[in-house]
């Protein structure tokens, strides 16, 4: 009872949060015992009130049988699986004995962490297997990989929004874009390029595909808000990506037949960069502009 009210009373915070996936039946009883007990915020309905949150836990990662992990242990375990991906990878453009490369490989890892943490729903155990100094470490059978997985979902999203910023970059030099001119004003004259263009282009069924997703944006983030649930977004940013990457071989932008295409492709693909950028940072991850 104390733990409830006194941070509310002393601390001034404007919300409060219990995270745990069991005590849903105790939370709901001393809930109803604090509206009877006058607690306006404890009421059905009235915020803030403590929510619970429940939450499936890491399976493989019990300190009470000994086989507990430490953050910096999976942090780092990410970063060199991170690195080793981006060394393979023909996409890389940071050279890796520049110092970046190793800020740049611990952004990813953390990207791909938190990815692979978010893109189930909560109640699902997360099963990580990591290696610690060339020591596996294994939760249960069939479980989530952290070095063998396939999905590379948050490297993926790294590399599309590093790809768009290349992009933005390539326009400006081609003289497209202003680089230090009026945001609003570029804006606008990239939102005037779609009234230029011909209602038949061949390219129109790509790029309403591309537009009609990033129109969906504002609905999965509330729902995302609402249910407390992260995999919706993740969904969205996954197929985000693999429609740019389809869009990159019918939208050409510096080879475009007219100005005003190559303006209006660059809209679709600005919108697409700020949408990625943005889902980057509400999961917790830094966007990247150069890989």
């Amino acid at each position: 009872m104390f733990a409830t009210t006194s941070p509310l009373s002393d601390c001034f915070f404007s919300n409060f949060v219990k995270v745990d996936d069991g005590q849903r039946e105790h939370f709901s009883n001393l809930a109803h015992l604090l509206s009877t007990l006058g607690y306006e915020w404890a009421k059905p309905g009235t915020s803030p009130w403590p929510l619970h949150v429940r939450f499936a836990k890491v399976a493989g990662a019990s300190s009470r049988r000994g086989s507990g992990l430490f953050l910096v242990d999976v942090l780092d375990s990410a970063r060199r699986e991170a690195r080793r991906r981006m060394l393979q990878s023909p996409c890389t453009r940071v050279d890796p004995s520049d110092p970046a490369f190793d800020v740049v490989a611990d952004q990813m890892g953390v990207t791909w962490l938190v990815a692979e943490m978010l893109r189930k729903p909560r109640l699902q155990p997360v099963q990580l297997q990591i290696r610690l100094d060339g020591v596996s470490q294994t939760g249960h059978s069939g479980s989530h990989s952290l070095v063998d997985s396939r999905d590379l979902t948050g490297l993926g999203l790294q590399y599309c929004h590093a790809r768009l910023c290349s992009l933005e970059q390539k326009a400006i030099a081609r003289g497209l874009l202003g680089g230090n001119g009026d945001a609003d004003e570029e804006n606008a004259r990239l939102v005037h390029s779609f009234y230029e263009i011909p209602s038949n282009r061949p390219s129109r069924e790509v790029e309403e595909e591309v537009c009609a997703h990033l129109a969906t944006f504002p609905e999965v983030l509330t729902h995302a808000y609402v249910k407390y649930e992260a995999d919706g977004l993740l969904r969205y940013c996954s197929h985000l990506t693999g429609l740019v990457n389809r869009a990159w071989r019918f939208l050409p932008v510096l080879t475009a037949e007219s100005e005003n295409l190559a303006l209006s492709r660059i809209a679709i693909f600005k919108m697409a960069r700020n949408t990625l950028a943005t889902c980057l940072a509400i999961i917790g991850a830094k966007p990247l502009s150069k890989l």
